[in-house]
């Protein structure tokens, strides 16, 4: 992760720990954004008896997801930090593991991403 830029802004939050600050919400920004592409990965790529279910569950995780991660990049700004918010940024930075091609199955598919989700709650 790159040093935090910082703009200018009313906040009186001193300036070295709103970069702390910005740092920690960007990376949180990458790990969000990623567990949103990884839960839409599982939405478009799930198979199985109980596809239709997962199918609408995954959906409806990635909108929460997604939601979080809008909120993280307007908490960094908020700061006077630049979100850091693009999909090669977050790949750059993410600390979560990349979901693998050969997991189609839905309950293989749920297990994985009940170990995204907690690697997720890990970081925060």
């Amino acid at each position: 992760m790159t040093t935090a830029t910082q703009f200018a802004t009313r906040n009186d939050i001193p300036h070295h720990v709103r970069a702390t600050m910005i740092e920690m919400l960007n990376q949180q920004l990458a790990d969000a954004f990623t567990l949103y592409g990884l839960t839409k990965q599982a939405h478009w790529n799930v198979k199985g008896i109980n596809f239709i279910q997962l199918h609408e569950l995954f959906d409806s995780l990635a909108e929460g997801v997604l939601e979080y991660v809008d909120m993280i990049a307007e908490r960094a700004t908020a700061l006077g930090g630049y979100a850091r918010g693009t999909a090669a940024m977050a790949a750059q930075n993410t600390t979560l593991t990349d979901f693998p091609e050969d997991i189609v199955q839905g309950k293989q598919v749920v297990e994985v991403l009940a170990e995204r989700y907690a690697q997720f709650g890990a970081s925060t």
